[in-house]
């Protein structure tokens, strides 16, 4: 076994340890019944690494910039931004400043693990988070600011990429 092997095999049976109940010596027979298929990287990685969502924005006809900005830096920022924000998900509006999307918008969503992402957003392929108290309760907190957002702008892509 290689070192990388050894330490993500130590971090997950920790992990199972803290986060399931079950106890290091019994860690590989749990990751084995229950996770066969999965490496362990791969697993580490679904405890573990943080999650950033990135929306595209393009503002809806006659909506300036300013109007915008204004809202976004005054509001919508500093609300989603704050401590208190259920399960730990961060969102904020950024602007584009060089290349591809010079002055264009998008929205970071950071995720603490992808593991919180999947029960907020459901998990690929089908992404049907929408039916769970996680979901339900985070859509409750965000909605007053999501559905200004969307008077103002339009969502036309996104990405959700995992920390390395």
């Amino acid at each position: 076994m290689n070192c990388l092997n050894e330490v993500v095999t130590r971090n997950v049976s920790i992990l199972c340890q803290v986060c399931v109940g079950v106890s290091i010596p019994h860690a590989s027979a749990y990751l084995i019944n229950n996770f066969s298929g999965i490496s362990f990287y791969k697993l580490e990685v679904f405890f573990m690494a943080k999650l950033f969502g990135i929306h595209e924005l393009e503002l809806l006809e006659g909506v300036s910039p300013e109007e915008f900005e204004g809202f976004i830096s005054s509001t919508y920022n500093p609300t989603l931004t704050a401590e208190g924000m259920p399960f730990g998900v961060k969102l904020r509006i950024i602007k584009g400043d060089q290349g591809q999307r010079n002055d264009k918008y998008a929205v970071i969503i950071e995720f603490p693990s992808v593991e919180i992402r999947n029960a907020i957003a459901g998990s690929p392929p089908n992404e049907s988070g929408d039916n769970t108290d996680e979901a339900k309760q985070f859509m409750d907190h965000i909605a007053e600011m999501d559905n200004r957002v969307m008077e103002l702008a339009k969502m036309v892509g996104y990405t959700d990429y995992y920390e390395l």
